[in-house]
């Protein structure tokens, strides 16, 4: 149902329950929505499985209008998703230009510079934006 609905733009089932089938259930839905835009599922009883499903169906979907994807403390996982969830994630964020704002703690030092360049590249377009310069071609300075 998530899937096809128009009307959901925040998503928060932060200590929800979720368990490792919702959060495959959970990715197929994300993988067809367009119009959520903050995802929660902190504090849930995911897999890292789960997590790099969730993040690669985001990644498929071009339209996906998420702008904050939150899943710390899973538990079970505590803070430490692994190598393969942090790989996911970075590779999310190359790919997508709208996730201004990501709840997880990355521990391997590759990763999290991969994510965190490109969540500052994300909010410095997020604020190009909102201020109305984002296709405005950049000002050329003619030297006599």
């Amino acid at each position: 149902a998530l899937a096809h609905n128009t009307y959901i733009t925040n998503l928060q089932l932060a200590n929800s329950n979720l368990l490792k089938p919702q959060g495959h259930e959970l990715a197929e839905s994300l993988k067809k929505n367009t119009t959520v835009q903050i995802v929660n599922v902190e504090t849930n009883g995911l897999d890292s499985a789960g997590l790099q499903s969730i993040a690669t169906a985001i990644k498929e979907n071009e339209n996906a209008g998420i702008t904050q994807l939150r899943f710390n403390n899973q538990r079970g996982l505590g803070q430490h998703f692994g190598r393969p969830v942090e790989e996911a994630m970075a590779g999310l964020l190359a790919k997508n230009y709208t996730i201004v704002k990501i709840g997880f703690a990355c521990q391997d030092a590759h990763w999290r510079l991969a994510i965190d360049r490109a969540i500052l590249r994300n909010n410095d377009l997020a604020r190009r934006r909102r201020k109305g310069s984002f296709m405005e071609p950049p000002e050329e300075t003619v030297v006599p």
